[in-house]
């Protein structure tokens, strides 16, 4: 249950712009056994399953890992791209002030892990996890209708980054004009199952086939780049890690003005909550961020409470 409640997490996360599954993956302790499941899905372990041993390849792949895990990112993304999308639109202050509370909570959590000494690498580390973040969602969103090939290789782009804690999917999504597309697909989709419409129900259908075949293919590829990044680089890739998040927390800064860029481009800007609708939204938003923070120290102090039950069995 615990593992199926990590996954909408993820999921939800992985729905706004701003924020990573693979920080929630990283800070609820099962980011490695992920990379590593991913990467189980191989020929030879495909070979089991044509060859009709069952249990065999449901072993090899980590398959209640697979089905719980999975199944609550996919039941997250379902059940909530409709409330997502409407808190985007109505409570954006909030619910970014949330998700800020949860990523200040992660980096506490993750630099109390680092074991290595606070000497010129542990900086040069972080300095370039937080410049490869900040410069990424200082790219400026796209707003024109995109191809199918865009979509499969929008998600492609995205997937990896998904995996990535500190940079979000949904962001890259939006850098790249297919956010909306991708929201609108979810929505679509799930609405044709109450009021069907065959020319609808294709163009949805398409535009998630590009969407799925990207990221079934990004989601391989990377998870094969990470898994041998973490395994002989573990103390670095924590550091990076550390970096890619701070990178990004300004993405999710409660209060942001967008500047139009040309004709089909624009850009977020950090301002004061003055700028934007005056002083009445600061302590709502004190208020979330506190409840995201407390939360996922909740967490932790769970994950941990865990760990020393097993270590003493």
């Amino acid at each position: 249950m615990a593992l199926f409640l990590k996954g909408m997490a993820m999921g939800a996360a992985d729905l706004v712009p701003g924020v990573s599954g693979g920080t929630i993956a990283l800070v609820t302790g099962i980011y490695q056994e992920l990379i590593h499941t991913i990467n189980q899905f191989q020929i030879s372990s495909l070979k089991l399953l044509f060859q009709g041993r069952w249990k065999e390849f449901w072993h090899t792949i980590n398959g209640n890992f697979i089905v719980l895990l999975f199944g609550g990112i996919v039941s997250s993304v379902i059940s909530l791209s409709f409330s997502i999308d409407y808190l985007l639109h109505e409570y954006p202050i909030q619910l970014n002030a949330f998700f800020l509370g949860l990523l200040a909570a992660s980096i506490r959590m993750l630099i109390r892990q680092v074991q290595t000494p606070k000497n010129l690498m542990f900086w040069v580390w972080i300095v370039l996890g937080f410049s490869i973040s900040f410069g990424l969602t200082q790219l400026p969103v796209s707003v024109s209708d995109p191809s199918l090939l865009k979509l499969f290789l929008s998600g492609m782009i995205a997937i990896s980054a998904m995996l990535l804690p500190g940079l979000s999917g949904a962001y890259i999504l939006l850098v790249l004009g297919v956010y909306d597309v991708f929201i609108g697909t979810l929505k679509g989709l799930l609405t044709q199952l109450v009021s069907f419409d065959q020319e609808l129900f294709l163009l949805y259908a398409k535009n998630a086939i590009s969407l799925g075949l990207g990221i079934l293919i990004g989601i391989r590829l990377f998870a094969m780049l990470l898994k041998w990044v973490l395994h002989n680089y573990p103390h670095q890739t924590l550091l990076l890690l550390i970096g890619l998040i701070c990178g990004a927390l300004h993405k999710i800064w409660p209060w942001q003005k967008w500047i139009l860029i040309g004709e089909s481009r624009q850009i977020s800007v950090v301002v004061w909550p003055n700028q934007i609708s005056g002083e009445a939204t600061i302590l709502p938003a004190m208020i979330c961020s506190l409840i995201g923070f407390l939360i996922l120290v909740f967490l932790e102090n769970q994950a941990q409470k865990s760990r020393d039950a097993k270590s003493n069995a």
